[in-house]
Formats: C-alpha cells, structure tokens, sequence
C-alpha cells in the first residue's frame, strides 16, 4: 500500500456525498503493516519500523498487525492511500477529516466495500 496524494493524474470520486477532485501534492511512500512514514520538507519520509506501542492496540485488531502510521501530517494535508490492483494503483482511501494542526494518522485498511454514490 502506497501513503501519500494520488500520484500523476487526478480521480473524482464521491467522499460521503460531494464530489471532490483529488490530486498530487507530495511523493509516494510504500508502507507494510507495522511501518510509519512522517511528512516533513514536502516530502514523506522512507518506512521504518514503528514501535508496537505507537498503535492503538500492541495486537491484534488496530495493531502492527493490520495498521500502519502516517506522522505529522499538516492540516493542509488529506492523507491518500492506493492499492495496486492488476498492475494499476487505485485509490482506496482519501482522508476526508478536517483537522486543525499536525496529526499523526494510524491507517488500518477495513475489509469491506462502501459505496457512498447516489
């Protein structure tokens, strides 16, 4: 999974009910579970292991096991998340909170479809 903007192009698609136009801002970062990247300069930091206790939870649900971490993001900043399906990445999650100052961002990806068109 890639932490970051959508790179290169931009996609509409529905958050909640508006249609919002999301695009490029910084570089991509690949992360596993159990990593953490930081945004600083403009630029996502390369992975590193992230302590069990920086999560929600040392295991299990919310843990190192299915969640990874973004730090320090600005709250100009909406975190994006990208899959790679059959060799195209597609976005799977854009953060659609407002938020005021840095955040860190724990991401654990959820195991279901939502549909929000209509």
């Amino acid at each position: 999974m890639l932490v970051s903007s959508i790179p290169k192009y931009t996609w509409e698609f529905s958050i909640l009910t508006p249609l919002v136009q999301v695009s490029s801002a910084t570089n991509n970062q690949q992360l596993a579970f159990g990593q953490k990247t930081s945004y600083s300069n403009n630029i996502f930091t390369p992975a590193l292991t992230a302590s069990a206790t920086e999560f929600l939870n040392p295991s299990g649900p919310q843990s190192p096991d299915d969640s990874f971490l973004a730090n320090t993001i600005p709250n100009t900043l909406h975190i994006a998340v990208e899959l790679q399906a059959g060799g195209t990445w597609v976005p799977v999650y854009v953060d659609p909170d407002t938020h005021t100052g840095e955040m860190n961002h724990q991401l654990t990806p959820l195991n279901e479809v939502r549909s929000t068109i209509g």
